[in-house]
């Protein structure tokens, strides 16, 4: 048993005190040491009082576990409970219980399970799973929580991955790399993938993750944007064996970059009511270079750039928003230009709650306004090696996402520029 020392210094006392039981489908006690059926983990506080330093409950089979990949978890409960199957499963395995409170410090409980199945059939062929595919997420800010939900099927486009338990990621992480894959056609006897990756070119693979779906995810620690990596899958089978490999996926996470507000700029006055909107992505550091996202592995000019305008009303007490119907794109890290009213497309504004069309031929003059991004981001498609219809990677870097879905959290714009119009056109 090991805590993390808190801020508050914790004493032994003041830590969870769990007590565990083990039952098989029935509710009757199973030993631990000797398990040969499915079993339900039961772990309970001890003490009332104690769900006051008790924030969050990870369990795990064979591993440490942690928000991003766990057996199981409760928050801010005094119980869990969680049913194994004894499939796939013999001798001894460590069953680690891990706490936190709510300051972090952190105790892992650990219980010795043995397994006792009964004799394994003799596999006679083993399949190796296909369609490996890749999503990569890159943003300009920590990650910080978050928890993975599967969608319909294992190959999903960008805009249809989503989250639902919002629980841990590396600290001051920013890359969330998703893997996806299609189960053999013949799954007899296979319990779960391990998941492998490879940064010294497919030279060497360490293992990243066992799954029992068909999918998982790369929880970042050790990747770097612009790197090259390689992915590949193996079926895990009920004698603890593994298939051969999938398709490699190769993979280079994008870096992040800025966006610059050229014009109208920030306190400008006497500004066209019709006025010209200018920006462009710069280098994350050096707002004077353009951004290498690709680091050199990808053609920066095949990287995609995505951005929404957003003019704000500020004299609005209620807030009136002005926006195009659609977004403004590049590709290549190049300066967008877009006049008002262009009638490349349609305008709306928004007002008391309701969208209208913008019948105005301008901005009202002598009126403030501030105007931005609502959201910018740069997106690569990798190419099809395996065939199978689908790209077999995409990397996406966001800077700015106000909840429109493209970053998986709220990326707020660093700034915006405010304007006063003039009487002209």
């Amino acid at each position: 048993m090991a805590a993390n020392r808190a801020m508050i210094n914790p004493e032994s006392t003041e830590l969870p005190a769990f007590t565990f039981r083990f039952e098989d489908a029935e509710g009757n006690p199973i030993d631990p040491t000797n398990i040969a059926t499915d079993v339900t983990v039961i772990v309970e506080i001890n003490d009332d009082n104690d769900w006051e330093y008790f924030d969050a409950l990870y369990i795990g089979l064979g591993y440490v576990p942690w928000a991003g990949g766990r057996d199981a978890a409760t928050f801010g409960a005094t119980s869990l409970e969680y049913t194994y199957s004894l499939e796939g499963k013999s001798g001894e395995i460590l069953l680690h219980i891990v706490a936190y409170n709510h300051n972090r410090a952190r105790m892992d409980q650990i219980v010795t399970l043995n397994f006792q199945p009964p004799e394994t059939p003799v596999i006679a062929e083993r399949f190796a799973p296909t369609g490996v595919w890749i999503y990569s997420l890159t943003k300009d800010s920590p990650i910080e929580f978050y928890g993975l939900k599967e969608t319909a099927g294992s190959k999903l486009a960008s805009k249809e991955l989503h989250l639902d338990e919002l629980n841990g990621a590396p600290v001051e992480g920013n890359i969330f790399v998703q893997i996806a894959w299609d189960a053999p056609a013949t799954s007899t006897d296979i319990v779960g993938y391990n998941i492998y990756r490879s940064d010294d070119g497919g030279l060497t693979y360490k293992k990243v993750a066992f799954r029992t779906g068909d999918y998982g995810f790369d929880h970042g620690i050790g990747i770097e944007p612009g790197k090259e990596y390689f992915y590949k899958v193996r079926s895990v089978y009920s004698d603890g064996s593994e298939s051969g490999d999938s398709n490699v996926v190769r993979m280079v996470p994008l870096d992040i970059f800025k966006v610059k507000l050229v014009s109208p700029a920030n306190r400008a006055t006497n500004v066209s009511r019709r006025p010209i909107f200018r920006w462009i992505p710069t280098d994350k550091e050096d707002p004077t270079k353009a951004p290498v996202l690709g680091g050199g592995l990808i053609d920066e000019n095949d990287i995609y750039y995505g951005y929404y305008l957003w003019i704000y009303d500020t004299t609005q007490s209620d807030g009136q928003h002005i926006v195009p119907d659609d977004e403004f794109y590049t590709f290549g890290p190049s300066e967008v230009s877009v006049q008002f009213l262009d009638p490349s497309y349609d305008w709306y504004y928004f007002v008391m709650g309701d969208w209208y069309y913008y019948f105005f031929d301008g901005l009202e003059a002598y009126k403030t306004y501030e105007w931005g991004l609502d959201y910018a981001y740069a997106i690569y498609y990798g190419d099809d090696e395996d065939g199978d219809g689908f790209e077999d990677w995409i990397s996406l870097a966001v800077t700015i996402d106000w909840g429109y879905g493209i970053d998986r959290w709220v990326n707020e714009p660093d700034y915006y520029n405010r304007f006063t119009t003039g009487e002209g056109y």
